[in-house]
């Protein structure tokens, strides 16, 4: 059996959907609904094996992974049963992946940290997937550096600058391993939407004056927006993807703008486009969109993991465009057409990277 395995970081609400999809796609047919690709270079989302997990909170912490993405602070929903998966969940360095708003909300447990490096290698960790809170730079940085130590390929899926950094890129592609980032991508996310709008409304020949994506919600990334910084990182990721899409400057403003508690796992996002169309008469777009957070990046995600396998087996190391601009904010900025035909083109091997 073909099987690809993954070391997690963070056992959030993304992890929870991540696993769940794996399990509950592994018992259904060749084309189910919910997936873009079903079968990805060889590999179905069953292939996928979580064997190595990392966390801070101790009602996490020494659990089975299985039980840990349905313990608190967790609050997606369950969709799908997690069989046992013999995975103990290690106590990780706390770094900047907690300040003073958050500190409510998680528990940091009392054990020592692990040294992650000696697990990944005992495990057999080919890609560590990044998921600690937004903004969280020095962890994030701390796990890209066991990611090279181990040489395993490195996700990442939290707004932090990794695969934005040529230094960083620099040293995957030195080490010999791919690295892919930043910021993931919803399947059905308002930036994705967003972006194919403004395209198309380009491409008919209208003029944006101005935009803005903004949202809130129950998750750990509508907390992380409490603080500050975090918001700050978030919202320039996020507004500069938006941006990019169009050939000129526009002002757009874009990011999570609160928490409300008892949303729980779900988003709702609203856009607003103003600009001008024929004789420069004007025109007002208002978008709402709800959706269940966590499973919505858990659909890019299960691709990513895929994708980033593939290119492990062909010794493609550094940065892999086609992959980034597919699934993550930053650092591209092709349309999301282009970004998808560039993708495929990559996994069918007629693009090297």
């Amino acid at each position: 059996m073909r099987e690809i395995r993954v070391g997690v970081v963070g056992v959030g609400n993304l992890c929870s959907a991540l696993l769940q999809g794996i399990e509950y796609y592994k018992h259904l047919s060749a084309s189910p609904k919910g997936l873009a690709y079903s079968e990805l270079g060889g590999y179905w989302p069953g292939d996928i094996q979580v064997v190595a997990a990392v966390d801070i909170d101790e009602r996490k912490v020494g659990r089975d992974l299985s039980e840990a993405v349905f313990s608190a602070p967790n609050v997606i929903e369950k969709l799908c049963d997690v069989p046992r998966l013999g995975v103990k969940v290690a106590m990780g360095e706390v770094l900047d992946g907690l300040d003073d708003i958050s500190k409510g909300f998680r528990n940091v447990s009392s054990s020592q940290p692990k040294d992650i490096a000696p697990l990944f290698r005992e495990m057999g960790v080919e890609i560590v997937v990044n998921m600690v809170p937004s903004g969280s730079q020095r962890a994030s940085e701390w796990y890209a550096e066991k990611a090279i130590e181990t040489s395993s390929a490195f996700v990442n899926v939290t707004p932090s600058y990794i695969a934005s950094q040529k230094s960083w890129v620099e040293r995957f592609r030195s080490r010999g391993i791919p690295v892919v980032g930043d910021d993931l991508m919803d399947q059905v996310g308002s930036t994705i939407l967003h972006k194919a709008v403004l395209r198309l409304l380009h491409d008919q020949g209208a003029h944006i004056g101005r935009t803005y994506s903004l949202d809130v919600g129950g998750g750990a990334e509508n907390l992380a927006s409490l603080s500050p910084s975090r918001k700050r990182v978030k919202r320039e990721i996020k507004s500069r993807s938006i941006g990019s899409i169009l050939p000129y400057e526009v002002l757009v403003t874009a990011g999570t703008t609160d928490f409300i508690d008892f949303m729980g796992d779900r988003r709702e996002s609203h856009i607003k486009i103003d600009g001008t169309y024929f004789m420069e008469a004007p025109f007002h777009i208002d978008i709402k969109m709800e959706t269940h957070d966590s499973i919505n990046g858990a659909g890019m995600l299960i691709d990513v993991i895929r994708a980033v396998k593939i290119a492990l087996e062909r010794e493609i190391s550094g940065l892999l465009p086609s992959v980034t601009a597919y699934a993550f904010k930053t650092p591209s900025n092709l349309p999301v057409a282009e970004a998808r035909s560039r993708f495929e083109e990559f996994i069918r091997g007629e693009r090297e990277r």
